[in-house]
């Protein structure tokens, strides 16, 4: 009677345990990496060469709005990318040194042992790219003396942003 129970086709695949330690390096390699760069260029964008924070007196509200806030992307932005590049290191460190369990996939691998390494990572790296974006719409917007050309310039920056939060959430 228990066989009756049972369907007849039922077939059941176990996945094979493998080694994805160094497949999950390489992904938060791949992010270490390009939060580097920006990084790197974050210093003489943002912080070495900052904008005029006192606001102009043709200033409108949203050049006193864009000088505010330049300071505040600058350092968020850089704060951001060098956490998501310590989140990676720590993370392939311990791929590296330790001897992690076998998995049945390298997402398998990173959702059991390093869920909050990755999800930080690549949040830090996002939020990051957000306040990179937004002081290169800054400056491009002042380099073009403001105005409508200065507006359209930043324009262009800012839908690049749009289009990086939309591959992002794919």
């Amino acid at each position: 009677t228990t066989a009756a129970a049972r369907p007849k086709n039922l077939t059941v695949r176990k996945a094979a345990l493998g080694n994805y330690a160094p497949a999950a390096a390489a992904l938060f390699n791949n992010m270490k990496l390009p939060a580097s760069i920006i990084s790197g260029a974050m210093i003489p964008i943002g912080i070495a060469g900052p904008l005029k924070f006192e606001p102009d007196n043709d200033d409108g509200k949203f050049a006193i709005l864009l000088r505010r806030l330049y300071p505040f992307a600058a350092v968020i932005a850089l704060c951001s990318e060098l956490i998501s590049v310590m989140w990676a290191t720590v993370a392939v460190n311990q791929l590296t040194e330790t001897n992690v369990e076998a998995a049945t996939s390298v997402f398998h691998l990173i959702q059991r042992d390093f869920s909050l390494p990755w999800v930080a990572t690549n949040a830090h790296f996002v939020l990051g790219m957000i306040g990179f974006i937004w002081v290169i719409c800054s400056r491009a917007y002042f380099m073009a003396a403001k105005g409508p050309l200065g507006a359209s310039i930043a324009g262009i920056s800012f839908s690049s942003l749009l289009l990086i939060v939309s591959i992002v959430n794919r």
